[in-house]
């Protein structure tokens, strides 16, 4: 009888949990389209702004190059820095980050970190060779990857607070008669990093020969952030076709702490919903180490039975798409 009960519920729940999974994978398709779709409206306004300014790093060019000879330790660092594909974009994440290391540090920093977890999962799972340095590498470098991106993150929302005050401060320069490169300066002078460490590479460059347009735009895709690239759109713009400066940046700095004032207003109308989505997706791996720890016995079948197996991962499967699909409904782009 248990045996007939079982095998009609377990199509029913595999065929529910197909369902969900398609039903999260339609859902998550066209969230993904939309903000793709809307990040490439982005992109060609960007890139049709950054080509009439097209910038020039000086860090490539012969007088910043040092004449010295290279020694092991550098050697050693551009070989490694060569195992990692992508290393432009690599090196625009570190920069974001404010991490003053290259991509030849952060493979050996990898490459450390993924043979300390290999000893591990050899020593604590007893894992062979291989699947230990395999799993180790993959370990390693996604908490790498989501170190630098929280880091990135956060440098670049502490840059977004700073920026209207800095905003006001080059406003009262060129209204004062002075020109924007000193209104940068006392930027530079006034505020603490990220946004002063970022204007003081600004006036570095435009004293060393760069445009300030070249000098902005190279912040701007570091930055990577809209708030700012239109700064630079504002400058580009009144410096190739005249206006009034002063006007437009008045209206960027309020539309700015608009901004900041509406992500605030809803992060507060949106903590109810987090925090249900907290307790809801900690709640059944609580509830399974209360069970474990009250009757140790009693979750053995969900492990020794092949059956188990599979409502494990329907279960952790359901707990995955629940999870993502509450992130995107209490996260929204203002």
């Amino acid at each position: 009888m248990q045996g007939g009960v079982i095998g009609i519920l377990l199509p029913v729940l595999l065929g529910s949990f197909l369902a969900m999974l398609a039903f999260g994978a339609a859902y998550l398709l066209w969230w993904n389209g939309t903000v793709r779709r809307r990040q490439l409206r982005y992109a060609r306004v960007i890139d049709d702004a950054s080509k009439r300014t097209p910038v020039t790093s000086l860090e490539g060019t012969t007088a910043f190059r040092s004449s010295k000879p290279q020694g092991r330790v550098q050697r050693l660092e551009q070989r490694l820095g060569a195992l990692l594909p992508n290393r432009a974009r690599l090196k625009l994440r570190l920069e974001r980050a404010g991490l003053k290391i290259d991509s030849g540090w952060y493979t050996a920093l990898l490459l450390i970190l993924a043979v300390t977890l290999a000893f591990l999962l050899d020593l604590v799972a007893g894992l062979k060779l291989l699947p230990a340095v395999g799993g180790g590498l993959v370990i390693s470098f996604l908490v790498l990857h989501v170190f630098v991106s929280m880091l990135g993150k956060k440098r670049t929302e502490r840059f977004l607070k700073q920026l209207p005050d800095a905003i006001d401060i080059i406003i009262r320069s060129v209204r004062a008669g002075l020109p924007i490169l000193e209104g940068v300066r006392v930027v530079e002078d006034e505020f603490t990093a990220p946004l002063g460490e970022e204007f003081a590479t600004i006036r570095n460059k435009v004293h060393f020969g760069a445009t300030l347009e070249d000098a902005l735009w190279e912040i701007g895709r570091r930055i990577d952030r809209a708030e700012f690239n239109f700064f630079i759109i504002s400058i580009a713009v009144q410096r190739e076709t005249g206006g009034n400066l002063t006007e437009a940046l008045t209206n960027l700095s309020r539309i700015l702490r608009q901004r900041e004032q509406m992500k605030l207003k809803v992060r507060a109308l949106s903590s109810e919903a987090r925090a249900s989505a907290y307790i809801l997706g900690a709640l059944p791996f609580l509830m399974a180490i209360l069970i474990m720890v009250v009757n140790p016995g009693y979750l053995d079948s969900l492990v020794d039975d092949p059956r188990g197996h599979v409502l494990l991962g329907a279960g952790l499967t359901s707990i995955s798409m629940g999870a993502v699909v509450m992130a995107r409904m209490i996260r929204f782009e203002i």
